[in-house]
């Protein structure tokens, strides 16, 4: 048999197989199960004007709402201020969340500060895969301090 038939041959033994489990109800009971909730995206870079042991929160921005969906902290690192975040992508456990089209403010509170400071730019929402690393974003702060009050998705703090 030549190596081209032998390709085909696997390929046809595999969409057989396929079509066994799907009838066989395997399928319909992982699926009832349920799939788990997507991975979050890590953002990650240098954070201008931002100092050590900083709380850093992910605002996903659809129009006009930001909605709280990550957060982070900073930390020194050779020299300059790092911060690291993961964001949530929209799903049932964190509706209105990181999709396609969206924006992404972060917003850096210091140690014993009031206030949060807002990142002069926003990134754009990504999906990473398993075994990437993340998104590379360097933020810079805006000064002075802003103060806003936003909506809490479940299980992140209540004001930046």
């Amino acid at each position: 048999m030549s190596q081209r038939a032998t390709i085909y041959m696997g390929l046809l033994v595999a969409i057989a197989t396929m079509a066994v489990i799907a009838s066989s109800g395997l399928i319909r009971s992982v699926r009832a199960q349920g799939i788990p909730p997507p991975l979050p995206t890590t953002y990650y870079g240098v954070a201008s004007g931002a100092v050590a042991n900083s709380t850093v929160f992910a605002y996903v921005v659809d129009g006009q709402s930001q909605i709280p969906c990550g957060e982070g902290s900073t930390i020194l690192f050779e020299d300059s201020i790092v911060y690291v975040a993961k964001v949530s992508p929209d799903s049932s456990a964190t509706p209105g969340c990181g999709s396609p089209g969206r924006q992404v403010l972060f917003k850096v509170r210091g140690p014993g500060e009031g206030a949060s400071r807002s990142a002069t730019q926003m990134a754009g929402w990504e999906v990473v895969g398993a075994g990437f690393v993340g998104v590379e974003f360097d933020i810079i702060l805006d000064d002075p301090p802003t103060f806003v009050r936003q909506a809490t998705a479940p299980g992140l703090s209540k004001t930046p």
